[in-house]
């Protein structure tokens, strides 16, 4: 029985090592091209790899590896065993890929600076966006991240945003302040499509809707969008009297046409509208972690 279940996990491992593979080939390329000819830094052990490289002329490859030994032993303490495991094999490729494509740079140099700088933070993003949705990273500050969350609950975005901070302040004084903001434009960039990459073009809102008219309100929406609802028992704190709250998730498509069915069955409901970052459940595709 427990070779059984094994299977499907084990088959479900090999078939996400493709999606990293090609998401570390289009990190690498993006590097390469891009961010290491005119000096610019990229986020996380990444970024410290490239300074190494710019003081001391050491591969960056050598470096994320070398770098990551530490990171990686505290990894398999602290952290689930699969996605460590999953994420080492995603920093051995993407170190050995970085070196094989350096030498791309002699023939896709791309001379205008902001063009590097958005087409770098492009190619990081949608690489990125590949290997997180495969529940899996590059090792570095995403598994110091996760430990540090773990130990003093501090968002891990936050601790991305910090680490990306003091890795550009180096980079300041050894490149220039110049080439920093190019690096934390590109940055941002990056950023913005990988969530683009993870979230999709359709983004979730949640509507919080409080109303007289709870069941036919609930019936015309589940008619009009086939999304689940649930009705839950409210009082309003001033008058005392009983209300109806709503609460659904729809995407941000569907939310107009959910809008003008309320109005169009209580004119007088008063209607809360909330950006999801995140959504699992029936009717709504599995989130990447």
């Amino acid at each position: 029985m427990m070779k059984n279940r094994k299977e499907p996990l084990i088959k479900d491992f090999f078939k996400r090592i493709p999606f990293i593979a090609l998401g570390s080939l289009i990190l690498a390329i993006g590097i390469n091209i891009f961010i290491t000819p005119h000096h610019l830094l990229s986020g996380g052990v990444s970024g410290l790899a490239l300074l190494a490289y710019y003081i001391t002329g050491i591969a960056p490859g050598l470096m994320i590896i070398a770098l990551n030994i530490p990171v990686f032993y505290l990894g398999f303490k602290k952290v689930d065993l699969e996605f460590v495991l999953i994420s080492m094999m995603g920093m051995l490729m993407f170190s050995f890929l970085l070196s094989l494509t350096k030498p791309l740079q002699s023939y896709l140099y791309v001379e205008d600076l902001l063009a590097s700088c958005i087409l770098g933070g492009v190619l990081n993003g949608i690489g990125n966006g590949i290997i997180f949705r495969q529940r899996a990273s590059l090792g570095g500050s995403d598994i110091v991240s996760i430990v540090l969350k773990q130990k003093y609950s501090i968002e891990i975005y936050k601790l991305m945003f910090g680490i990306n901070i003091v890795v550009v302040s180096i980079g300041t004084f050894i490149n220039s302040l110049e080439l920093a903001v190019y690096t934390l434009i590109s940055m941002y960039i990056g950023s913005s499509v990988l969530n683009l990459i993870l979230d999709g073009l359709d983004r979730k809102k949640m509507l919080l809707i409080v109303t007289d008219q709870g069941r036919a309100c609930a019936d015309a929406m589940m008619a009009n969008t086939r999304r689940g609802i649930t009705i839950l028992s409210g009082e309003g704190a001033y008058t005392g009297a009983e209300r109806q709250v709503l609460y659904c998730t729809v995407t941000s498509r569907q939310l107009a046409s959910m809008k003008n069915t309320i109005i169009a069955t209580d004119p007088h409901a008063f209607i809360s509208v909330v950006d999801v970052s995140e959504v699992q459940g029936k009717g709504f595709k599995q989130s990447a972690f």
